[in-house]
């Protein structure tokens, strides 16, 4: 049985979708199975959810494959990607149990978020000629603090500590289209290179890769087209839905932008093994500071219960995302 907008907690609700929401306080394995159930969450967990088999069949397994072996700058960007697309979708099925498990699963997509950033700009670094010695050893420190300082804890402390300020999504999406912006910059020496004499086919692609992302934040921004009949998209078609569709084609473009890349730059940059077994070993500390970030970030969330405005609801806080919660939601009286 699904519930109405009315009775769902403001922290769950969105804008202009005002039916078929999943009722809280449910078994994991209910919150599973709505992936095969009409909601406002299913084609959202779909949507990302088919793409990562994709890029797995696609990309990532035929690179794994490969009678040379996996390129070590493709297996990065396709990981990430996989990672990305897997995060989101298991955090749109499975955030709505209860506070904690609402804050547990939009970090993890945060956390996809983030780390597809990285892999991304590191992907285009190791693809890249040099720039000269600042952006040699600059560009991936600068990536760091952007995706992981800026996009990742920013976006986390505000969501934990200051979810309903209104500043918290400005500074978001401002954190967001710096790390857009940073990944690029491994692509400007071929931007403003007059010398070519063909065309850049896979600069064409990365190019629409970023169109396609400002096009997704078009849909994200602009609550098109539910905000101009409240009701009428709530299970097919809503604006977040047409992100994540813009979000796949921004993916496809960069595996195959990265793809041709990699095979005219394979010859002039070749990476070292030293260098990938660095890159791997930064990555797996990187993860070790993800899983940190989070557990404080669920420790303060665990610490407290939160009330909020009689037109609201109790949330009760109390649960985690792996176990069954048996308290219900009540209405707070004035």
């Amino acid at each position: 049985m699904l519930i109405d907008v009315d009775d769902t907690p403001a922290i769950l609700r969105r804008h202009h979708i005002l039916t078929a929401y999943r009722p809280l306080h449910k078994s994991t394995l209910y919150y599973l199975s709505t992936a095969f159930i009409p909601n406002n969450e299913m084609l959202n967990f779909w949507t990302h959810f088919l793409p990562a088999i994709y890029i797995l069949s696609n990309y990532l397994y035929p690179e794994i494959i490969s009678s040379n072996g996996p390129q070590f700058n493709l297996f990065i960007l396709y990981t990430g990607i996989i990672i990305l697309f897997i995060c989101s979708s298991f955090s749109h099925l499975l955030h709505s149990k209860c506070y904690s498990s609402h804050v547990y699963w939009l970090l993890i997509d945060f956390f996809g978020i983030s780390y597809f950033s990285i892999c991304t700009g590191l992907q285009r670094f190791l693809n890249s000629k040099s720039q000269g010695l600042w952006y040699d050893i600059g560009y991936v420190p600068c990536l760091l603090i952007a995706s992981l300082g800026l996009q990742f804890l920013c976006t986390s402390y505000l969501f934990v500590f200051k979810n309903f300020w209104r500043g918290r999504i400005p500074i978001k999406i401002i954190s967001s289209l710096i790390v857009a912006l940073w990944i690029y910059v491994p692509l400007l020496e071929r931007y403003f290179d007059k010398t070519l004499s063909t065309e850049d086919v896979a600069l064409r692609l990365h190019t629409k890769a970023f169109g396609w992302l400002l096009l997704s934040g078009v849909f994200m921004g602009s609550k098109i087209p539910e905000r101009f009949v409240h009701g009428k998209f709530d299970i097919i078609g809503y604006s977040h839905q047409l992100f994540h569709c813009c979000i796949f084609m921004v993916t496809w473009n960069l595996c195959e932008g990265a793809y041709i890349d990699n095979k005219i730059t394979s010859k002039i940059t070749v990476s070292s093994n030293m260098k990938e077994i660095f890159i791997s070993v930064m990555l797996i500390c990187i993860l070790v500071i993800y899983h940190l970030i989070i557990r404080i970030m669920m420790k303060k969330t665990y610490s407290e219960k939160l009330d909020y405005s009689s037109s609201e609801f109790v949330f009760v806080n109390n649960c985690c995302f792996y176990t069954q919660c048996h308290v219900p939601t009540k209405n707070k009286k004035d």
